[in-house]
């Protein structure tokens, strides 16, 4: 049974998630039982555009994003968020875990999941703005992200800002566990924001760290790190040697 649950109220007031601060273009409440995104007037433009694409339909229907409806603002809502453009209304999850919680194949499937709705978005002209792990939950067995707003429009030409913070938060943990035979979960705690590359490539016995995966995404990039920035064009041909 899933455990996606329909989101009739299990409680009474409005109140911010502690988990959903950072992104200005909205955050999560719960109001009356009811799990609510609020699209503030700063995400408003990139939301619209996004969903007009088709996208965010196309995910929810391969269950690859949790669904959502658009719903009327609750009067309580601006009082706590300010000015409010949109208001997505999510079924609960039963359960939230995070990514240090999880073993090797939970996270291998998220990291998954997540390539696969940014291939779809780029297929729709949309790309992701962050690669953060935490937004992926389980419904069950079953990967599925949960940030509506994390999508943007694609840029012709550009390159991925978040391919950093996703080596950090899910391809070095892997790589942690796979070429070291170290699980994450530990050093994965401690540091939130994941594991850096730097370190990671110090731990990496030299044979592995030539091996193709690891040589792009990791021994290059801290090999750069404190280069001029003029380095950094090579970097556009190597990863085309993949």
């Amino acid at each position: 049974m899933s455990r996606l649950q329909g989101s009739a109220a299990v409680g009474f007031g409005t109140k911010g998630d502690p988990g959903s601060f950072r992104d200005p273009a909205g955050r999560v409440v719960h109001h009356e039982g009811r799990i609510l995104r609020i699209v503030t007037l700063i995400g408003a433009g990139n939301y619209a555009r996004v969903r007009d694409t088709g996208l965010l339909a196309e995910l929810a229907s391969a269950g690859l994003i949790v669904p959502w409806r658009e719903v009327d603002c609750p009067a309580s809502i601006e009082a706590l968020t300010g000015p409010v453009a949109h208001v997505l209304e999510h079924p609960k999850l039963d359960f939230v875990s995070y990514p240090y919680e999880w073993p090797f194949a939970a996270l291998q499937a998220a990291a998954l999941l997540h390539l696969d709705v940014h291939l779809r978005a780029l297929d729709r002209g949309v790309t992701l703005s962050d690669a953060t792990a935490y937004n992926v939950q389980f419904d069950g067995t079953r990967p599925v992200f949960i940030d509506h707003l994390s999508f943007r429009p694609y840029q012709e030409g550009e390159y991925w800002l978040a391919h950093r913070q996703f080596c950090d938060q899910f391809l070095n943990p892997l790589l942690l566990a796979a070429y070291c035979g170290l699980p994450h979960h530990s050093w994965y705690r401690a540091e939130l924001n994941g594991i850096p590359g730097p370190l990671l490539h110090r731990l990496l016995p030299w044979y592995r760290r030539l091996m193709p995966l690891a040589l792009l995404h990791v021994t290059l990039p801290a090999l750069l790190q404190n280069r001029p920035i003029e380095v950094w064009v090579l970097m556009p041909v190597v990863f085309k040697l993949r």
